[in-house]
């Protein structure tokens, strides 16, 4: 989207995408656009505040835009734009036991526990970490690949001869990540 990486982009292009974002009659993938555009416009709007609150109001979700708003929220934090306060990672602790949060958003969930080295929720990681919905094993295992300990390497192991190969790279990855510290 070449409007958001202008050289001069517009201060208020966020706007836009908020409006579109808000549309229930836009499709849903263009409405998954908005929503990392509008993060694509932090960095150069003239209300960033706006759009910290739209991806933490988006971010509180059940749908796929919360995944989407979750990850961005965590690429705006490591690129020093966006602090989440410790209120952020409750929030993602209760999503991830919520049984009507969909499975996309479990995922960045899951991934943004990791990438926050959120150590806290450890024993929520592990319990996916033997789920029996694949993506949601596998996600749960690299994660644990970040962010776990040696005492995870018998829960990896079983998914070393999964049926799937994505759960087995993903449990051979992490226990050559956790014997490695």
């Amino acid at each position: 989207m070449s409007l958001v990486w202008q050289e001069q982009p517009n201060p208020r292009l966020h706007e836009l995408f908020a409006k579109m974002l808000g549309d229930e009659t836009e499709s849903p993938v263009w409405r998954d656009y908005c929503l990392q555009f509008l993060s694509e416009c932090l960095k150069s709007s003239s209300d960033p505040e706006a759009i910290k609150a739209i991806l933490a109001r988006y971010a509180q979700g059940k749908d796929g835009l919360a995944g989407t708003a979750i990850v961005n929220i965590g690429l705006q934090e490591g690129a020093g734009r966006i602090k989440p306060d410790e209120t952020f990672s409750q929030q993602l602790e209760a999503q991830l036991t919520d049984p009507e949060v969909v499975t996309p958003t479990k995922l960045s969930i899951l991934g943004m526990i990791g990438k926050r080295h959120d150590v806290r929720l450890l024993p929520l990681v592990r319990s996916y970490a033997t789920h029996t919905n694949d993506s949601l094993r596998r996600t749960a295992m690299a994660t644990l690949g970040l962010i776990g300990t040696r005492d995870d390497l018998p829960l990896l192991q079983p998914g070393l001869t999964n049926r799937n190969r994505a759960v087995q790279m993903a449990a051979k990855v992490a226990m050559a990540r956790i014997k490695a510290r």
